[in-house]
């Protein structure tokens, strides 16, 4: 939702007795959980500059989202909900040099690469997160975006 520019509303109401229900403090510890790894790329960020990604979502920080990173780096945070097949996260019509990527779920440094229309990121066999692993791609600049 970030990712469009959105906010995310928990709708979780008590009961008449006012407890609530397991099952919505089961949703909110998930979620609690992901964000204390990944809050980094929802908090503060922008909608993404990509109009669709085919394995996800992204959402951003820098120069052109009013953060103010050291050099004018900008950060995409690549939110993977299907990891490709051959492990290649492309990026497509980014035409920014790459810094580096890294999971932020542990900052693995990841293989990251140019190819003339895209950036590939090269994902580990398997992801940290099985509903949504999150890349932190630097790049120089605010993005560059072909749509060849």
């Amino acid at each position: 939702i970030a990712s469009k520019g959105g906010n995310y509303l928990l709708n979780i109401g008590p009961k008449g007795d006012g407890s609530v229900p397991e099952e919505s403090v089961k949703s909110m510890r998930t979620i609690g959980d992901w964000m204390k790894k990944n809050g980094e790329a929802i908090y503060g960020t922008q909608a993404s500059p990509f109009e669709k990604l085919d394995w996800g979502r992204c959402t951003q920080k820098g120069p052109s989202s009013g953060v103010h990173l050291p050099g004018g780096i900008t950060r995409l945070y690549l939110h993977v909900f299907e990891r490709p097949a051959d492990g290649r996260l492309v990026v497509p019509g980014l035409a920014n040099k790459p810094l580096k990527a890294v999971l932020l779920d542990g900052m693995k440094r990841l293989k990251v690469s140019n190819t003339p229309d895209a950036i590939v990121i090269q994902l580990p066999d398997k992801l940290p997160d099985p509903v949504a692993t999150v890349v932190a791609l630097h790049i120089q600049g605010a993005p560059q975006i072909s749509t060849r």
